[in-house]
């Protein structure tokens, strides 16, 4: 157009013409409904500044806020600029380009511009300077009103709140560098502030959009509540039309969303955009990165609250945090994929947490609406998100073929199936040396199990999807599908229990005992039987073959069933006193893996022939690594069984206290072989984390976390309502049956045959309990939490994820489950 004035559609840089305005000018260049605009070049104001001579005397004041002048009156230098600012003629060539501006937007029927600020420093994704700097909206198309105003966007440079905000986020001062927009103002039906995710709720994933009638200044200003639309991303993405009941309707909304969606794939991170809908169109006025997001994490004790459900002793921890996050970054460098250094679990007054915002960039990965969806139009990008799409393919298709035989091979390895080994003898380099190799093997194994984690919820989910959206046939969903797929050992352990109970039963001698006395009183008399009594070498086989088990797996200073053998004796004697002559799992797994194929014809034949193929190859891929997921953290629990042996006999090698070795940390027990010396020093450290770890014990810790750099905010629940229970569903069935709530393993002889368990969550310790059951609800967890998949195999109806289940339902209360639907229904209140 001129020196002073450039159009908008031109190719710019933010050293051109600041960063807002570069938005502009890409959003322009990408096909983006942006109103007719036109940018004032840095250099313009660069120029100006120097007319008014006010030069050296910014230059001055700049010194005088860096080095701490004495005397200086800051407020009254800022105003004595602003004031020379606005006072200053632009000169006549300058205002001539104004004016012809000014006309030409009148030739194309325009009648007024906004007037925007566009600082060098503004609009970028670390720092917003939101509503820092002035704009001016309406402002008339004549030459000395739009000079007026951009004498005004230039002297914002130096509010009093501009340097406030600089000074304290540690960001340069403003000096010289601002351009300036012009863009025609939109007469707008509906104005407002779309973010593709939700800055308050970043966990939810969800889109935000406010707005208000008429221009989006009040908005902006909060001069007014704005009417607020949440969007739920799933719904967002499939360009359905969205619900916008009780709302002022938007018109054409569905199509906004969409544009929206584009941006952030095309920028490849959630954006904010400030809109107007007028003309029948909604027109993109600016846009920005959503500058909060970049250092949220939500945690939440999900995939973690049902393996260590309590507060982790330093040494599980310092065992657990390389192991599980190397194991993230493992999955992260065989498949490809970069998403930065997160980790995936941390540590928050003692408990354990999950990344589940990293975990879903691992899930949205592997969407293909990442990289080839709706709306993109530019070819180049298109071709571009291909090749990334393929090469992501390619890599997963190695890593698909390498883990099995990965798997196989660990599997095969003799230190997860050697018997107990007498330690007595090893001296405490023995000892540590042994616990460096168990280590060693866990952490491969942990890579294995991690990613088989991954792939058996990126199937489940993939598959979960096809069933809704494909399958023709009613009442076939992923849970049915998966229901039977084979016996895990968790479950083998349930049916010896069961076996040695109908053995029990058949004797009078035994039957009696376990009729009449209390458990404890049961493991003394076992205890006390001659060697060869056949009971007593029933049981001993049992702990001899799943000994290792225990009700928290992954935290070794809680005893193994080999050690505290009486919640086993507790389970034993409720399956004497049930009236089911026996546990007949190989039956009942041959009639649900009969059940799960005639359901898996009746699903392919209702599908066209591209579609069979993906959805065989989809549920042979769900179930194989549903299945491996469990076996492999059977080994890891093995293997941390192995560990603890070790790790007691070094105990015996320094401490009387018999747990003091479990709160110490795994460099420090290194240094402690090394050098004796420390032995007093470290215990004294033991005895304050022991106490700690009991005063973190009686915290209440939220089920979810918002961590912002340093600060981490407890996320309450939103309540549901009154009445209403529901979760995800896991196995599907209907049961009908009383509630037993039931907190710890411990508590197993509270539970009836047929009874609701309902638990915050639950493990494979806990698998002599659930086979009780009728039905299960578990407050943590998800459809391939172990308790979901061990439901499957007993074929026990199960719901997760229920908000509040212990403390909103009663003991007694009658109750229907639905394991498909994910529902439950309250029959009786006691």
């Amino acid at each position: 157009m001129s020196k002073f004035i450039i159009d908008a559609s031109e190719r710019v840089s933010v050293k051109q013409v600041g960063q807002k305005a570069a938005n502009i000018s890409f959003l322009m260049r990408k096909g983006f409904p942006v109103p007719e605009s036109a940018f004032i070049p840095v250099k313009v104001c660069r120029a100006f500044l120097k007319e008014c001579k006010i030069h050296g005397q910014i230059e001055r004041l700049i010194h005088g806020v860096k080095s701490a002048e004495e005397g200086l009156n800051l407020k009254t230098e800022l105003a004595q600029i602003r004031q020379k600012i606005v006072t200053h003629p632009l000169g006549s060539d300058f205002e001539n380009a104004l004016a012809n501006l000014a006309q030409s937007r009148k030739t194309g029927g325009s009648e007024a511009l906004a007037v925007r600020s566009s600082a060098v420093n503004e609009d970028r994704a670390g720092h917003s300077f939101a509503g820092q700097y002035h704009s001016e909206l309406n402002v008339p198309l004549e030459a000395s009103a739009i000079a007026h105003a951009v004498r005004k966007v230039w002297a914002s440079l130096f509010s009093d709140a501009v340097w406030e905000y600089c000074q304290k986020n540690s960001l340069p001062l403003p000096a010289f560098e601002m351009g300036v927009i012009l863009q025609r103002m939109v007469d707008a039906q509906f104005a407002g502030v779309a973010f593709s995710q939700n800055p308050a709720f970043p966990e939810k994933d969800e889109l935000l959009i406010e707005y208000v009638e008429g221009t989006g200044d009040k908005l902006v200003d909060g001069r007014v509540t704005p009417e607020e639309l949440v969007v739920k991303r799933e719904k967002a993405e499939t360009g359905k039309p969205i619900d916008v009941t009780g709302k002022k309707k938007l018109p054409g909304i569905d199509e906004f969303i969409g544009e929206l969606l584009r941006l952030e794939r095309i920028v490849a991170e959630p954006v904010d955009v400030e809109w107007a809908f007028g003309d029948g169109c909604y027109f993109f006025l600016q846009f920005r990165p959503i500058t909060t997001l970049k250092d949220v994490i939500i945690w939440t004790n999900e995939n973690v609250g049902e393996v260590i459900p309590d507060v982790v002793t330093p040494f599980s921890w310092s065992v657990l945090k390389p192991m599980s996050n190397g194991a993230y970054r493992y999955f992260l460098r065989n498949v490809g994929l970069k998403l930065g250094q997160r980790e995936l679990f941390t540590l928050y007054e003692g408990k354990v947490y999950f990344n589940q915002m990293a975990f879903r960039q691992i899930l949205q990965a592997f969407y293909l609406s990442t990289y080839l969806g709706k709306g993109e139009r530019n070819p180049f990008r298109l071709l571009k998100n291909a090749f990334k799409l393929g090469y992501l393919l390619l890599r997963l298709s190695l890593f698909l073929q390498i883990l099995p035989r990965r798997i196989n091979r660990i599997q095969k390895r003799k230190v997860f199936k050697r018997k107990e080994v007498d330690l007595s003898g090893a001296d405490s380099k023995r000892l540590f040396a042994n616990i460096k190799v168990i280590l060693a093997d866990l952490r491969r194994l942990m890579n294995l199990h991690i990613a088989t984690t991954i792939f058996a919820e990126i199937f489940y989910q993939i598959l979960d999807k096809m069933c809704r959206e494909n399958l023709k046939v009613p009442d076939i969903d992923v849970n049915k599908l998966l229901q039977g797929i084979g016996e895990v050992e968790s479950t083998r352990s349930t049916r010896s229990l069961w076996v040695l109970a109908k053995w029990i039963r058949q004797n009078p001698r035994y039957r009696e005992k376990f009729l009449n006395q209390s458990p404890d009183e049961i493991a003394r008399w076992v205890a006390g039987l001659p060697q060869g009594e056949p009971l007593k070498e029933g049981i001993n086989l049992f702990f001899e073959e799943y000994g290792h088990g225990a009700l928290h797996e992954f935290e070794i200073i809680y005893p193994r069933w080999r050690e505290d053998r009486s919640y086993i004796f507790r389970s034993l004697q409720a399956y004497v006193k049930k009236s089911e002559p026996e546990f007949d799992f190989a039956r009942r797994l041959k009639s649900m893996e009969k059940e799960r194929r005639k359901l898996r014809r009746q699903a392919i034949d209702s599908l066209k022939i591209p579609q069979k193929f993906l959805f065989g190859y989809l549920l042979k891929k769900a179930e194989y690594f549903s299945f491996e997921r469990e076996i492999l953290k059977q080994f890891l629990v093995k293997g941390f069984d192995r560990l603890k042996q070790n790790a007691i006999e070094l105990n015996k090698r320094y401490f009387d206290d018999p747990q003091a070795i479990f709160y110490l940390k795994l460099d420090e027990i290194d240094r402690l072989v090394k050098n004796d010396g420390l032995k007093s020093e470290l215990l004294k450290q033991a005895a304050e984390r022991k106490e700690r770890r009991s005063r973190q014990m009686l915290v209440k810790h939220p089920d979810r976390l918002k961590q912002t750099g340093d600060r981490w905010i407890p996320l309450t629940e939103e309540e549901a309502p009154a009445g209403s229970l529901s979760g995800i569903p896991c196995s599907a069935g209907v049961a009908e049956g009383r509630v037993r709530v039931i907190l710890q393993a411990d508590q197993s002889s509270a539970l009836q045959k047929g009874e609701i368990l309902v638990t915050r969550a639950t493990n494979p310790g806990w698998t002599p309990l659930m086979a009780l059951a009728g039905g299960i609800i578990t407050e943590i967890g998800g459809a391939l939490s172990h308790g979901a998949i061990i439901a499957r195999e007993f074929g026990i109806p199960m719901v997760a994820a229920v908000k509040d289940a212990t403390g909103r339902l009663r003991d007694g209360q009658s109750i229907r489950i639905n394991g498909q639907s994910g529902t439950i229904e309250i029959l009786e209140k006691e």
